[in-house]
């Protein structure tokens, strides 16, 4: 079973300190079977995925956890899919999870809609979706593939007119993600109601 569990961020770490503490969280979790993987840090949360055999396990590696911080998410990740939601609610929801600084969630939720989109509409959410793992990155300190992921998703942006897309503000994600790229530097931001 996999599923997704976050905390709050209450210590402030960020992902220069990513490793130290997916060091403690694996020393807390990792027990029996159950084990850490992925660790990715947010201004207001740390997330990681857990592998585990059975519920019981969850269970313990979430209270092993609660020293950490509060729990916010205990999710399944694995199983039988739900029903996708109409398009509107799906880009409401990463919209929102965008503004928590909850970016794999958010290429998670706008996949399973890229995959049943063609054309224009296809690229487009392909480049919220990378634009989306180049925070992945990040959080996950890994550097070198910040920029590149970003540059691609930019190179998606970029191919279209549209000023926006349901919930999107793509004028303001293009003129961050090219400010990102002469930087070098990706700094979360709030996308407007």
């Amino acid at each position: 079973m996999r599923y997704l569990i976050r905390f709050t961020n209450r210590d402030g770490y960020t992902s220069e300190n990513r490793e130290s503490i997916a060091e403690r969280i694996r020393e807390a979790v990792n027990n029996g079977t159950a084990r850490a993987v992925n660790v990715r840090v947010a201004g207001p949360a740390v997330e990681f995925d857990l592998f585990a055999d059975s519920e019981a396990e969850v269970r313990a590696a979430v209270t092993r956890l609660r020293p950490f911080g509060e729990i916010l998410t205990v999710r399944r990740l694995d199983g039988t899919p739900p029903k996708l939601p109409p398009k509107e609610e799906v880009l409401h929801e990463a919209r929102r999870l965008f503004n928590e600084e909850r970016f794999w969630e958010v290429h998670e939720t706008l996949e399973d809609l890229w995959r049943r989109e063609s054309g224009a509409e296809r690229d487009l959410l392909q480049g919220l979706i990378l634009f989306a793992a180049a925070y992945v990155h990040q959080q996950r300190a890994r550097y070198p593939r910040v920029l590149p992921v970003l540059e691609r998703a930019m190179g998606k942006l970029r191919g279209s007119s549209l000023d926006r897309y349901g919930p999107f503000d793509l004028t303001l994600i293009r003129a961050k993600g090219e400010s990102y790229l002469m930087s070098g530097q990706m700094t979360p931001f709030h996308l407007p109601d």
